[in-house]
């Protein structure tokens, strides 16, 4: 389509709404019933205020994720009864899992940058956001761990 074919298109539905175009056609209604959803939770050790940043643009700019859509949670406090707890009550689509966090999963063995089930949930276990802000040369390996996430969602 040319540009005058675009002007004529233009001129041709103005033609049709003399008095304008009404709002009803001009308002677009976006689809807001699964933007509060919980789409990925991430669990592991107590994070830095640059380790919660990156896991912030990752999600927001990376992953395209609302806030309202992540959650970061510590597992430093935490046995596994209460991690099933946590799965249970947030139901999230995606478990991101970082860190030491093996002793939280006895029976498991985690595999880095694999997709797994755990406890019902698709998981994901990868690198720390704190090794990634001490070493920048990680930073390509945990993107493209991260962008397993996005085949889960």
């Amino acid at each position: 389509m040319s540009v005058s074919d675009l002007i004529l298109y233009f001129e041709s539905i103005e033609k049709l709404y003399p008095a304008g175009i009404p709002t009803r056609l001009l308002t677009v209604e976006l689809d807001k019933s699964n933007s509060s959803e919980l789409k990925v939770l991430f669990l592991g050790p107590e994070l830095s205020t640059a380790g919660v940043e990156l896991i912030k643009a990752a999600a927001n700019k990376g992953l395209k994720l609302l806030d309202t859509q992540f959650k970061v949670f510590s597992i430093n406090s935490l046995n596994q009864n209460d991690v099933e707890d946590i799965l249970k009550r947030e139901n999230p689509a995606c478990l991101v899992l970082f860190g030491n966090v093996s002793q939280h999963f006895k029976n498991v063995e985690l595999l880095l940058g694999k997709r797994q089930s755990l406890y019902g949930v698709e998981a994901l276990y990868t690198l720390s956001p704190e090794s990634v802000c001490a070493d920048v040369s990680l930073k390509k390996e945990f993107w493209t761990q991260l962008q397993i996430i996005l085949e889960i969602i």
